[in-house]
């Protein structure tokens, strides 16, 4: 068996305090030997309760909180008929007549437009050529469309009847008698523009007349033809027309537009152009590539101020909207379409189709009174389950680690949002 070992615990021996290079005498703790005196304690205490009771106070008074509630809304759909009536200065809601002003004004344009048809342009060769009557000293008659035959062949008749004088005796020698005459190509073509040449008389042949009565031409047969040629169309004058009156209509309304009193409006659509003439003369089948229509009229048109549309629909909407609705401001959106223009005695009529955004009245100060102090939560619960008519509620809080709502109603500020959420 193993000796057992012991050992000897020896107290360590106690150093010697060495002596500080210097001494601070007389230092003696702060309020006493480390602690603190009752009377100071208290203070602390009162100063620190003090702090908490005003920052309650403080925060109390100045905690605020802003409710938005974000309202669901409804379109509704107007329609109602008036008159415009140019003997009434004011507007009457109650009958639905809105004063109007007459306006005239002599208006002239024209313009260029291009011929989009395509005639057959045909056309007989003419000229003139002399008969020589060669056959007695009788003058010749021959009747109107006498044949002319050219030595090519070619076929040309007098448009008229005419005499042709009888041959003289001039020195015992028989010289016959003359006559420049029209004649024109029995056909059309530009293959009937022939040159000098001589021509007989078909209808002389087998008589002593056929050798003795015959013509001869000096110049040349001109103006036959055969072919299409650009030319003006019923419907090129139609739609001319029509272009040409939309733009003095549009030119028109701007000219007076701008010489209208301040706060005044067109009454849309009732800009007319009547008294029409046409000033140029172009007829359908006309040849040309292009021709110039000239139209005058008088424009005629009523305007309105726009502050008497604005409260004869204002007040007709105020009086649809259900009870316990609003009008949301601006929605008001309108069309109208004037009719039976009277411009001689001022009258007119107009259907105008209305629009209008509504929404339910909110009692704001009910609402204060119920989630003042309350929650957050809470507030909102009681907000969405006792106003269907309200989508959502946003809540916000300065400052913003305050989770209830101030008791002071004036600390509680309450907005509406009708936009889409």
């Amino acid at each position: 068996m193993p000796r057992e070992k012991f050992f000897d615990i020896v107290p360590p021996r106690e150093k010697k305090r060495e002596k500080p290079a210097f001494e601070i005498n007389n230092l003696k703790p702060f309020f006493g030997a480390g602690k603190i005196p009752l009377n100071n304690r208290r203070l602390i205490a009162f100063g620190f309760s003090l702090a908490i009771l005003f920052l309650f106070v403080y925060f109390s008074i100045n905690t605020a909180a802003k409710v938005t509630l974000f309202l669901e809304t409804d379109i509704l759909k107007f329609s109602t008929t008036a008159s415009l009536r140019a003997d009434e200065k004011e507007v009457n809601s109650e009958n639905s007549v809105i004063p109007v002003l007459v306006l005239t004004k002599d208006k002239t344009s024209a313009e260029q437009f291009l011929s989009t048809g395509k005639e057959l342009k045909q056309e007989k060769a003419r000229g003139k050529i002399t008969v020589y009557n060669g056959y007695s000293a009788l003058p010749q008659l021959l009747v109107a469309t006498t044949r002319f035959v050219s030595a090519d062949g070619k076929l040309f008749r007098t448009p008229k009847t005419v005499t042709i004088a009888g041959a003289k005796n001039v020195g015992g020698k028989l010289v016959p008698g003359n006559g420049e005459i029209e004649v024109v190509a029995d056909e059309t073509g530009e293959e009937y523009n022939i040159g000098s040449t001589t021509f007989s008389i078909p209808g002389f042949v087998g008589t002593p007349r056929y050798t003795a009565v015959y013509a001869k031409s000096f110049s040349s047969m001109a103006g036959g033809m055969s072919k299409e040629v650009q030319a003006v169309t019923q419907q090129d004058l139609d739609q001319a027309r029509s272009a040409l009156l939309k733009k003095m209509i549009d030119e028109g309304s701007a000219e007076l537009l701008n010489g209208l009193p301040e706060g005044f409006i067109l009454a849309e659509k009732t800009v007319i152009l009547d008294n029409i003439e046409t000033l140029s003369k172009v007829a359908a089948k006309e040849e040309t590539p292009s021709f110039r229509l000239e139209l005058k009229g008088k424009l005629k048109a009523f305007a309105l101020k726009r502050s008497d549309l604005n409260k004869f629909v204002f007040d007709f909407v105020t009086s649809k909207i259900p009870q316990g609705k609003l009008l949301k401001e601006g929605s008001i959106e309108v069309n109208y379409s004037a009719y039976d223009f009277n411009f001689d005695q001022g009258k007119s009529k107009i259907d105008l189709s209305v629009l209008a955004t509504i929404y339910s009245k909110i009692d704001f100060q009910k609402i204060k009174e119920k989630i003042a102090g309350q929650e957050l939560f809470s507030a909102q619960r009681y907000i969405l389950e006792n106003s269907p008519e309200i989508s959502k509620v946003k809540l916000k809080i300065q400052p913003f680690w305050i989770q209830r709502l101030p008791k002071f109603l004036n600390k509680i500020n309450i907005e509406i949002s009708l936009n889409p959420i």
